[in-house]
């Protein structure tokens, strides 16, 4: 039971649970995002104190100074309350708490222009606001999926039309709050995101009664924040596109070797070195001798070994072939127990093999040119990898690895060869729990492993393609579907969504042409304002954030222009005096009446509100600054009394209609400042400690207030 619960982590929340912990009030403050809105401004030069200072920044020093005070603050979302009783209760999506009293100091989301074409370019040029991801997410690069920490400009990521985009610019930011974990069918690994960060997303129409099960229709695809994604809501992940076919390479042009005619050989040669052909065929024999060595392969001293159960004795065969015919070099082969072990000795297939598939088992990787072989090619890879590490189950068909960077690349070669793959991932903390020996030896594992899992409806393609008919093929009478291959797209349902509360450093691109990248399991937009590098962009509405927003855009814009809808602004003087002094164009007295384009926005359709004159605006962006939204609905839902604009109503003593719930900031209406929220925040409580306590204030400041060990 708490004294006083306050919902908002914005400078109303954290200024209202500053002052109920001096007022020794059981407090806890709950909030997604610490700072809301204030979080997002990268100067604020208007708060008593501070030159200038971070909108983070600040959030952070008010959160500090509230956990002095004992406050306790929860990153969590709240999704009910019950407000008319004695007892309050707030629901999250993690618990339920009880208090005497409420705060409600939520805040408010960006107000929409509700003009046609608006829904339609959500993400593909109206633009509200940042959005990223933690340094450790994986982005889909061309080379090797890459945590987005590690992507710098100029590199290249799958984007939403399956091909493989420019980086052209990386950003970073502080971020304290929660991260929206989204997990998918099929693909195991989750995806952190922030919860303003635009996905794309559809959702499926099943088939009704008998027919549920195979008769599917699809809504279309639209831009949703990450928040608002909804289990079973569909996520959309691009398959590959882009095909290169490459009939040979030549050793040479990637090893440090000398060149004999149509053979190489080592630069220092011992007797017993061999010359082999310097051009080779990227063949179906090849691409299975790779994949052979990407799941059995190791790298010696003298050469490279491949090992094989004593029962795979044509595999063993096949690749001793398939060295000859390539390399034209002779292969050793030893059985040892259990286990048959084919040798090849060369210096320069070791260092050709390492080079382009790395050493280790848990980073061995596919180069990027053999992703666009053509699929037909591409089976050859996936059946060396299942004979060396795959096995079949009684239901499907299953490939080991250790490697993180191999197991996305053999998902996307399957989902090019029309199969979606489940991946299973086995974490090394579970792994180790219980102990492993092979031959009284105990085995510890130092690196997740990965289960690639294909049966279902995909069972009979994946016997065509290892050449292996699998026996539940027999038995099958239907195909079941839970994720769906339509269009170049993998449509995969959202399994779980929650909540995870992060501090640190959050990343974003600018991607070139399409302005998407995918973020491990499925597509998402990149950042707003460096997307719009070099364009003519459009910011609409008069207040201070959108001056703002449209002195940072010229920095990096060719032009922009900001519209409003009265012929003055009501920002403050200080913003108003920048304005007149850069180069951003005004249009006044005018309101967008529709936002135009084809794939992405080229033309918005001006409205001069004092003459009805329809003019054309060339823009290539357009971001939206007209106000806030307050996040009153479950206030409301509550009992607790809101305007025509949803704002909740107060008194002068922050107080609502319902006895011990109270409101501050944005959520109240008026002047949306931080100073403003700050105050409300504080009278607020006062209130609260009135309504707990009684009427026993006197005005003095001795009724227990509780001292920082920094006060004197």
């Amino acid at each position: 039971m708490y004294d006083l619960i306050i919902i908002g982590t914005g400078p109303g929340g954290l200024t209202a649970g500053i002052y109920a912990g001096r007022r020794n009030l059981k407090t806890l403050i709950i909030g997604e995002v610490l700072g809301g809105q204030m979080s997002l401004a990268h100067r604020v030069e208007n708060y008593p104190g501070f030159d200038s200072i971070n909108g983070l920044e600040l959030a952070e020093k008010m959160a500090k100074q509230a956990k002095d005070f004992d406050c306790e603050i929860k990153a969590e979302k709240v999704i009910d309350m019950e407000l008319k009783g004695d007892i309050k209760k707030v629901k999250t999506d993690e618990r339920k708490y009880e208090a005497k009293t409420v705060i409600i100091a939520s805040g408010g989301q960006h107000r929409k222009l509700n003009v046609e074409g608006e829904d339609k370019f959500m993400g593909k040029g109206v633009s509200y606001c940042a959005t990223c991801l933690p340094p450790n997410e994986v982005v889909m690069a061309n080379t090797e999926p890459k945590s987005i920490a590690n992507i710098t400009n100029g590199s290249r990521v799958l984007t939403l039309d399956g091909n493989y985009k420019d980086v052209t610019q990386v950003m970073s930011r502080n971020y304290i709050g929660n991260l929206i974990e989204i997990k998918t069918r099929f693909f195991g690994e989750p995806v952190l995101l922030t919860p303003e960060h635009p996905v794309l997303k559809l959702n499926v129409i099943r088939g009704k009664g008998g027919n549920y099960w195979r008769d599917f229709r699809f809504t279309k695809e639209s831009w949703v924040n990450a928040a608002d994604l909804k289990t079973g809501d569909i996520v959309i992940y691009p398959i590959i596109k882009e095909t290169r076919d490459i009939k040979s390479i030549k050793l040479s042009d990637f090893l440090d070797i000398k060149k004999d005619r149509n053979l190489v050989r080592n630069i220092k040669e011992t007797y017993t070195s061999h010359k082999v052909k310097d051009r080779i065929a990227v063949n179906k024999d090849f691409l299975r001798l790779v994949g052979y060595y990407l799941a059995d392969g190791t790298i010696t001293s003298r050469g490279i070994n491949f090992y094989f159960d004593s029962h795979e004795k044509d595999y063993a065969k096949d690749v001793s072939s398939i060295i000859k015919k390539i390399f034209g070099l002779n292969t050793t082969v030893k059985k040892e127990g259990s286990v048959t072990r084919v040798m090849v000795f060369s210096n320069i297939l070791r260092d050709f093999f390492k080079l382009l598939f790395r050493k280790y088992s848990y980073n061995k990787k596919l180069p990027h040119f053999m992703m666009l072989l053509p699929p037909e090619k591409q089976k050859e890879i996936i059946k060396g990898i299942w004979r060396g590490d795959g096995c079949r189950r009684e239901k499907d068909f299953t490939i080991v690895t250790n490697s993180n960077i191999l197991t996305y690349q053999i998902r996307d070669i399957l989902l090019r060869l029309a199969i979606i793959p489940s991946i299973q991932v086995r974490k090394v903390k579970d792994l180790n729990k219980k102990p492993s020996k092979i031959d009284g030896r105990k085995i510890f594992f130092r690196h997740d492993k990965y289960n690639i899992v294909f049966g279902g409806p995909f069972l009979k393609k994946a016997s065509n393609i290892l050449n292996v008919i699998h026996e539940r093929l027999k038995e099958k009478k239907r195909d079941c579907y839970h994720a769906w291959i339509k269009n170049g797209f993998v449509l995969l349902p959202v399994r779980s969504i929650k909540r995870v509360q992060y501090n640190g450093i959050v990343y974003n691109l600018a991607v070139a042409e399409n302005d998407t990248y995918v973020a491990k399991n499925f597509v998402v937009h990149n950042c707003d304002g460096p997307m719009f590098k070099g364009k003519r962009v459009a910011i609409i509405g008069g207040s201070d954030c959108a001056i703002i927003s449209a002195l940072y855009l010229v920095q990096i814009c060719k032009e922009v222009y900001l519209i409003h809808r009265r012929n003055e602004f009501r920002a403050e003087e200080a913003n108003q005096e920048k304005l007149r002094k850069s180069k951003i164009k005004l249009i006044m007295n005018s309101v967008v009446e529709k936002i135009e384009g084809n794939k992405t926005i080229e033309n918005l359709k001006i409205k001069n509100v004092e003459t009805n004159e329809i003019s054309d605006l060339k823009v290539g962006g357009v971001f939206v600054e007209i106000g806030q939204i307050p996040t009153s609905q479950i206030a409301k839902k509550a009992g607790v009394n809101v305007d025509e604009n949803g704002f909740i109503k107060v008194n002068s003593k922050q107080e609502t209609n319902l006895k011990g719930v109270y409101a501050a900031g944005d959520i109240t209406g008026g002047f949306a400042q931080i100073i403003t929220a700050v105050g409300q925040g504080a009278v607020a409580t006062m209130s609260a400690y009135l309504c707990i306590h009684g009427p026993a204030y006197t005005g003095r400041v001795d009724w227990g207030e509780k001292k920082r060990k920094t006060c004197s």
